[in-house]
């Protein structure tokens, strides 16, 4: 067998069972510690509230760090039906992959099971998942800066299409007291995905385009 099949062969059997482990729903897992619990709020100006979050005391986590996220599925979108979704992220030398299940939606309040391991090489992970049968479903790039406010994180996202404030915390109680702290309006908040919004967003201004990159749209905010 050749050296390069063999190492891939090596790698893909524990992913490829891995895999079919996070893949299960919701009702058959039992991790429950992993949890993510989150809205998102359009935001007109990142630099004012980046000063009053930075004045409020905020930890400093990331700055106007640089990503690139491909979501992978089936080409049924069969894992997007199911609420599921799986993420390989490079955001300068950290990689990630990220396997999430939404649990549910409630008061424009995100609830997901979220499972998430580094890795080493963000193109030969692409590679097992291509092999294991995936295919790149939706690739977004963003601009994140993120704090730690007491429980919350808060993540400040400069997008193609707009800027968006994500707030993560305990439950919705410890959201919405970010949101009021730092005048997020509320009314607005949002559990939709990146990709529901910019498919939402593209249907209106960009003919249906598949991915969110900053070469194709001009930047919004």
């Amino acid at each position: 067998m050749h050296y390069g099949r063999l190492v891939l062969w090596l790698v893909v059997r524990p992913i490829d069972s891995i895999v079919k482990l996070i893949m299960m729903k919701k009702e058959n897992c039992q991790i429950t510690k992993n949890s993510e619990i989150e809205a998102k709020f359009p935001c007109q100006d990142l630099d004012l509230l980046l000063s009053k979050i930075e004045a409020a005391g905020g930890e400093w986590v990331l700055n106007n760090s640089y990503e690139r996220n491909i979501l992978f599925d089936h080409a049924d979108e069969s894992l997007r039906r199911d609420g599921s979704t799986l993420r390989l992220r490079q955001e300068g030398m950290t990689c990630l992959l990220t396997w999430k299940h939404a649990q549910k939606k409630e008061n424009g309040i995100s609830y997901r099971e979220e499972i998430e391991t580094g890795i080493t090489d963000f193109d030969q992970m692409q590679l097992v998942l291509e092999r294991l049968g995936f295919q790149p479903s939706f690739i977004y790039e963003k601009y994140r800066t993120e704090f730690r406010l007491g429980a919350c994180e808060i993540m400040l996202d400069r997008t193609p299409i707009g800027c968006f404030v994500e707030v993560e915390g305990t439950d919705e109680a410890a959201i919405r007291r970010i949101a009021e702290q730092f005048n997020l309006d509320w009314e607005h908040r949002s559990s939709k995905s990146y990709q529901q919004l910019f498919r939402e967003w593209s249907a209106e201004n960009a003919g249906n385009a598949r991915d969110m990159l900053f070469e194709s749209f001009q930047p919004l905010c």
